[in-house]
Parts: structure tokens; C-alpha cells; sequence
């Protein structure tokens, strides 16, 4: 089985929770991280090296970047 995907997110976001629910139905593994942008994770360093446009989902498949 494969190891599961990173997700970064936060649960109040509808894009968010739309990834979160289609990753249900396709079985698909996450390990979720919430990103608070009001405490401003989504604008360290290390995030935006992963996204530049620092938006979330992100979602994080052992280096390969997939974003909003």
C-alpha cells in the first residue's frame, strides 16, 4: 500500500474539504496538516518552497506538488 499523501489544509475551507471528501470516496490516503492562515503557516519558508503561490490544498506526493 502506498504511503499516504500529505495534505495541507485547513478545515474551514471548502476547496479544502472537497479534496478531504474526494479522497474518501477514492480511497485514497492522507495525512492531513492543518495550514492556519491567520497565524501565517502558509507564508514560512519551507511552505513556499512546496507552493510559491502559498495557497491551500496542497498536497504533497513525496515531492511531487499538486495546488489549487
Amino acid at each position: 500500500r502506498r504511503m499516504p499523501l500529505d495534505l495541507y489544509y485547513m478545515p474551514a475551507s471548502a476547496p479544502c474539504r472537497a479534496v478531504l471528501l474526494t479522497a474518501h470516496i477514492l480511497d485514497v490516503q492522507l495525512n492531513p496538516i492543518v495550514t492556519e492562515l491567520a497565524k501565517g503557516q502558509h507564508l514560512t519558508t519551507e511552505f513556499i518552497k512546496k507552493n510559491p503561490r502559498h495557497s491551500i490544498p496542497t498536497i504533497d506526493d513525496d515531492g511531487f506538488i499538486l495546488s489549487e
